[in-house]
């Protein structure tokens, strides 16, 4: 019987073909470089939070920073054996989802740590319209992060394993709605009284529907290359990984807010 995964998208042709010889592999120095780059930003995590006042926001982001540091860092070190081997993986003419992953999720923890470093030290005592600046230069953020999710998904959409990536964009649209939201009456337009007492509600509940339907839709293509004995390189399924972490990580943030 078909997959009817593969009768929805076109064949991933250059996926699909055994691993070339030349494609790296797993070292010891890899394994190194992982090491160093989970501890730097361990202790990344660390400091920022220090900065931090306490609150059940910051709690539930100390509990999961473990879990993002092992991301973050598993991403990072990708990237650095991926330029230590260019020549090797851009001889293999492979460019699979998982490498698209890691290159995605490079980009998104170096910018995210870099305004969460900034706005950490500027916004460190805030009151009145303090607020709605803060969720003014976080609505241009989340638009910038959108920009670039969304360039990823153009770049794979030929490729039925992009509807794993596609949770991430619709994620940071629903943030952005509910920040619109919220400033609406600082710009003088409308009011959201009827958010008032759900509005940290709304915000967490999409992101975690959303992180759960991603990491389901990421479990199945998993589960269906692995079944269907798909020869894929290592770099591959360590980026798929880091991409189903990054949905675990945020269906316990969601659920940590909401429900404790």
């Amino acid at each position: 019987m078909n997959n009817p995964l593969d009768s929805t998208m076109p064949e991933d042709n250059d996926c699909e073909q055994a691993i070339a010889p030349s494609v790296p592999k797993l070292s010891i120095a890899d394994l190194m470089i992982w090491t160093a780059c989970v501890a730097v930003i361990i202790t990344y995590f660390q400091f920022l939070y220090s900065l931090e006042p306490y609150t059940s926001q910051a709690s539930v982001h100390k509990f999961t920073s473990m879990g993002y540091a092992m991301v973050w860092g598993t991403a990072t070190a990708c990237g650095v054996s991926w330029l230590r081997n260019r020549r090797a993986w851009l001889s293999s003419g492979k460019l699979e989802l998982g490498h698209y992953c890691i290159m995605l999720i490079n980009i998104i923890s170096i910018s995210s740590a870099s305004f969460s470093l900034i706005t950490a030290s500027l916004f460190r005592d805030m009151s009145g319209s303090g607020y709605q600046f803060f969720a003014l230069v976080n609505l241009f953020f989340l638009l910038l992060i959108l920009a670039i999710r969304t360039v990823f998904i153009v770049l794979t959409l030929k490729r039925r394993w992009f509807l794993c990536l596609l949770p991430w964009p619709m994620m940071t649209c629903w943030k952005i709605v509910l920040y619109f939201l919220y400033l609406l009456p600082w710009l003088g337009f409308g009011d959201i009284s009827m958010l008032n007492g759900n509005y940290v509600f709304l915000y967490h509940l999409g992101p975690g529907v959303l992180s759960l339907i991603g990491a389901l839709i990421t479990m199945v293509f998993m589960t269906t290359s692995v079944l269907g004995k798909t020869k894929r390189d290592w770099l591959h399924w360590v980026g798929i990984s880091c991409l189903l972490g990054s949905y675990l990580l945020g269906i316990v943030s969601s659920a940590w807010i909401i429900f404790i």
